[in-house]
């Protein structure tokens, strides 16, 4: 279908895709579901005015994107300045697992904490900012 045949092709799109965003909200639990139904209702009706043969209930709900990253890495340059000595990933974990007020029993977190803090420390040593030697890998300020 040309440009010409249909002129709002780019602004439908748009509408079908923010549509579809809201609909991925409305499933979600974090999401104030009130606001969510009467902004779907207001999308669709735009969407419906400029494009009346949209079928509203054939498009996908998109889920919201909810990044689960947590920021260890000043974190753990605050520790590795603070520290008199080299520090494991294990012992750094546990400072940052301290210092965030975290469940010290939460075995996901501390987990979580352990694996993050390995590829942090990773990317910050191939930037020269610290350096790991030994094995397991004990980390320092450069």
């Amino acid at each position: 279908m040309t440009r010409a045949a249909r002129p709002n092709l780019y602004f439908t799109g748009i509408l079908r895709r923010k549509y579809a965003q809201l609909k991925g909200l409305a499933g979600d639990l974090l999401s104030d579901q009130a606001k969510v139904a009467r902004d779907m209702e207001h999308v669709g009706a735009v969407l419906l005015m400029f494009d009346p043969a949209a079928d509203l209930n054939a498009i996908p709900a998109i889920r919201p994107y909810r990044g689960q990253r947590r920021r260890w890495s000043r974190d753990a340059m605050k520790i590795l300045r603070e520290a008199n000595q080299p520090l494991t990933a294990v012992e750094l974990a546990q400072r940052v697992i301290m210092l965030r007020g975290v469940a010290e029993d939460d075995t996901r977190t501390r987990a979580s904490i352990v694996c993050g803090l390995h590829a942090v420390l990773g990317r910050l040593e191939r930037h020269g900012l610290v350096v790991g030697a030994g094995k397991p890998k004990r980390w320092s300020i450069n």
